[in-house]
């Protein structure tokens, strides 16, 4: 009796962190997901070099 209550306790607190991801999950879809802030964007621009299949790449964060 004893391992058969540990066991339904420990099965019960699965299908409760289950049901909390699927929540989560469909919240976020919901949402729309987690949107970052504009400001911490990062901008990336690719320049032609002066030599064919050779790329410059110039990142910075605005």
């Amino acid at each position: 009796m004893f391992w058969t209550s540990v066991c339904l306790v420990v099965f019960g607190f699965y299908l409760l962190m289950c049901l909390a991801t699927v929540l989560y999950w469909a919240v976020l879809s919901i949402s729309g997901g987690v949107r970052r802030k504009p400001d911490a964007s990062l901008t990336c621009r690719v320049h032609k070099a002066s030599r064919p299949g050779a790329r410059e790449e110039t990142c910075q964060a605005e």
